[in-house]
């Protein structure tokens, strides 16, 4: 067994037998992995504070050959502005639960890396939530290889006005009636959010019809993606009232 110190952002905890828990770790160089934390829960009325969803600490990890154990923690970031508000963390969960679907083990920085400045804009109110939602679904879709991307027809090669989830952009006769429509404004701020880093995607300018409806579409796209819709997302909707009927094929 050896031990190593690890930055990382809790996506869940879950208590375990009498006085453990189980938390599930997002690392730079690890990716996602479980680990114990034995006897945190002992004698107090909550668990130890870095041992809570969306905080991120340098973790002291014994690694071996079972699961790790995490000795001990030293709080970065705790994401104050997400506790008080029940939008805000249901968002976050929904954010953590879609990276908790990345195969374990698996080296992933940069996403980590957009998951940590999302929880800091929504926390802190530097974006709407709903663009800060939209901005992680699409970066999280073009850093996994499976997002939209140009603005013209996929088959053909005229200006695309549909997104065809198993094809792309289409143009509205390769599309033949499926699919999503899209006017050009809004499949450019896509390609914004898709292909810029650091700040530049949050800025992107929508209407809030507009918001609403391509936050809608990239949610479905996301879920689609996954399989299933995490019930933190349905908790976000029902919260801020909207729902995937938003978005009329």
């Amino acid at each position: 067994m050896t031990n190593k110190l690890m930055k990382g952002l809790v996506l869940r905890s879950r208590p375990y037998k009498e006085n453990d828990m189980i938390l599930t770790l997002f690392t730079p160089d690890s990716g996602v992995f479980t680990a114990m934390c034995r006897g945190v829960r002992r004698q107090r009325k909550v668990p130890a504070v870095y041992c809570q969803p969306f905080c991120y600490s340098e973790f002291k990890l014994f690694v071996g050959r079972s699961m790790p154990v995490v000795d001990d923690a030293d709080v970065i970031e705790q994401f104050y502005g997400l506790r008080g508000d029940l939008a805000k963390l249901s968002l976050a969960q929904y954010l953590a639960d879609v990276c908790a679907q990345i195969p374990e083990n698996l080296p992933d920085p940069e996403t980590l890396r957009l998951l940590l400045n999302s929880l800091y804009l929504i926390s802190a109110d530097k974006v709407r939530d709903a663009v800060v939602k939209v901005v992680f679904e699409l970066r999280y879709a073009a850093l996994h290889g499976f997002a939209p991307s140009g603005n013209i027809c996929a088959s053909c090669g005229r200006p695309a006005c549909k997104w065809v989830f198993e094809e792309g952009f289409l143009c509205s006769a390769c599309a033949a009636g499926r699919g999503f429509s899209l006017d050009s404004d809004t499949i450019s701020v896509i390609n914004i959010i898709t292909s810029e880093q650091g700040m530049k995607p949050y800025l992107v300018k929508l209407t809030d019809d507009q918001l609403a409806y391509l936050g809608s579409i990239s949610s479905q796209y996301i879920c689609r993606q996954m399989g299933y819709t995490p019930r933190s997302l349905e908790y976000y909707r029902k919260i801020i009232g909207s729902s995937d009927s938003d978005a009329i094929i």
